[in-house]
């Protein structure tokens, strides 16, 4: 089992140190952006850190105290560009490709930060492990034209492989580990429970490719194909399962790191431009049962909510404080408006939030680029009725959602003004419930 992305075999060659040392340059510079609570991106304005495809954790920027909280950090440059009118600084131009980013990152910072959720990321359904069995020895056996019986027993150690993946040694090789183990892998592959008894009872604890593949080679010692058979053959063979940016890197991490895998494999179910992909017709072809794949996908959501729960608190992800009330009344005086009661009310608890895929403006000695000052400034040419002020970008053509004195909100944008029939309050409460 291993904790971070980078310890996997596809990176662990990688050297972090530059990349952690100008994501230091950029915090500094305001040059990085909180999406949510998990998940800190690099702008477009951050041009000299290395591009990075997979999320930096507090595994590797611990000493350098980066956060206190445990989030990561990703590379937001691939579906971000530059745009002096948004108050940001920068648009999203992929959202498909933003929302995946920020999944992966979500799910890392979860498996980084908090051990006791482990188990929650191997309940999500069977049609994440079914996939990986099928993905992992369907390569092997097609490309060496196994036999039946040894198809059989690969996707045996392949499902055990899977399993060993989220716990340690001391668990997965108890007699109890060993029971579940048995149970979930002839659950997934409806094989004999003997033949999976012995396969099970006979395999070393595998964490990395190269376990999984010694396992294999000892298993088949008698079979002149299989003990060919090496990491570099599989991840070659794999890695050209997925499309778009850092494709490669993302299917080698996945091979070893359940966060990133089932990352792919609900990208996969949700998103039609990634089921046109080896992997994702294979979700398909594995998830045609509808009530399966939508137990995944929820299973996923809540996966993923859990992360939010552990770091949504009434400070900015950098750590700042909400404002004293004379800077609630400084900003009113200076924008010429009045804040509604709820507005203030949320100003003094969180000062700004950022929760899920929302970015709620505020103040505080944190805010940056959420100052709500700023940002009505930048934007108040949009505004038809007087007293306005921002209260959220929605990060496409230039949409931002705006209250006035008694918390009644407006979309905004270019084209004009319309009043969205609800409060702020009531709007919060949804962002924070998950249930926007």
């Amino acid at each position: 089992m291993i904790t971070s992305p980078w310890n996997s075999t596809a990176l662990r060659q990688h050297k972090t140190g530059e990349i952690i040392s100008e994501l230091a340059v950029a915090k500094a510079m305001g040059q990085l952006v909180a999406d949510g609570t998990a998940v800190v991106l690099a702008t477009p304005a951050a041009a000299k850190i290395p591009a990075f495809k997979l999320p930096i954790t507090s595994e590797e920027y611990g000493s350098r105290k980066l956060n206190e909280n445990g989030v990561v950090f990703s590379d937001g440059r691939s579906f971000m560009r530059e745009e002096k009118r948004s108050p940001s600084g920068f648009v999203i131009t992929n959202q498909t490709q933003a929302d995946f980013i920020v999944r992966v990152g979500e799910l890392t910072a979860l498996w980084v930060k908090d051990l006791s959720v482990r188990d929650d990321f191997l309940r999500v359904g069977d049609l994440a492990p079914q996939v990986y069995i099928s993905w992992v020895a369907g390569l092997i056996t097609s490309k060496l034209g196994v036999d039946e019986v040894a198809a059989r027993e690969i996707q045996i150690i392949t499902g055990l492989f899977y399993i060993h993946q989220f716990y340690g040694a001391d668990e997965v090789l108890s007699a109890h580990g060993k029971a579940t183990a048995m149970k979930l892998i002839q659950r997934w592959t409806r094989h004999p429970i003997q033949i999976i008894q012995s396969v099970v009872e006979s395999s070393n604890y595998m964490a990395l490719l190269e376990d999984y593949v010694s396992v294999l080679r000892a298993h088949f010692s008698s079979n002149t194909r299989i003990v060919q058979v090496n990491a570099g053959f599989i991840v070659m063979g794999l890695n050209r399962s997925w499309f778009g940016w850092g494709a490669e890197e993302l299917c080698g991490v996945a091979l070893e790191y359940p966060p990133v895998f089932l990352s792919l494999v609900e990208a996969a179910a949700n998103t039609k431009v990634w089921r046109r992909n080896s992997l994702g017709l294979l979700v398909q072809k594995l998830g045609l049962n509808e009530a399966g794949m939508s137990s995944f996908v929820k299973s996923m959501e809540t996966l993923a909510g859990k992360m939010r729960q552990l770091t949504v608190s009434t400070e900015s992800f950098e750590g700042g404080k909400p404002p004293l009330q004379g800077e609630i009344d400084l900003a009113q005086k200076e924008l010429g408006v009045k804040f509604a009661p709820d507005y203030v009310t949320f100003l003094k608890k969180f000062g700004v939030l950022a929760i899920g895929s929302h970015e709620i403006y505020g103040l505080g000695d944190k805010a940056g680029h959420l100052d709500v000052v700023a940002g009505t400034k930048e934007i108040s040419k949009y505004f038809k009725t007087k007293g306005l002020y921002v209260i959220e970008s929605v990060g496409v053509d230039s949409v931002f959602i705006a209250a006035d004195s008694r918390g009644n909100l407006y979309e905004v944008s270019p084209a004009g003004e319309t009043p969205m029939k609800t409060t702020f309050s009531k709007y919060l409460d949804e962002v924070i419930a998950g249930n926007d």
